[in-house]
């Protein structure tokens, strides 16, 4: 891979994707929304919106 300019949260999602992360949840209006909307646009990762930190949680640890 070649260098990139990056915002923190892009790079926040691609450190994450290429560390192996198979989930990812958060909640929309806080400032790592990006990271989330970047790390969805990798196939191979489920994100999911969630209400609360209990909920995201949940979604990883639960079947």
């Amino acid at each position: 891979m070649g260098k990139q300019l990056l915002s923190g949260n892009e790079a926040i999602a691609e450190g994450a994707w290429s560390a192996g992360v198979d989930v990812g949840t958060g909640y929309p209006g806080t400032p790592s929304t990006e990271t989330l909307e970047n790390l969805v646009q990798h196939g191979d990762v489920y994100c999911e919106w969630s209400p609360n930190e209990k909920v995201a949680l949940c979604a990883r640890w639960l079947p």
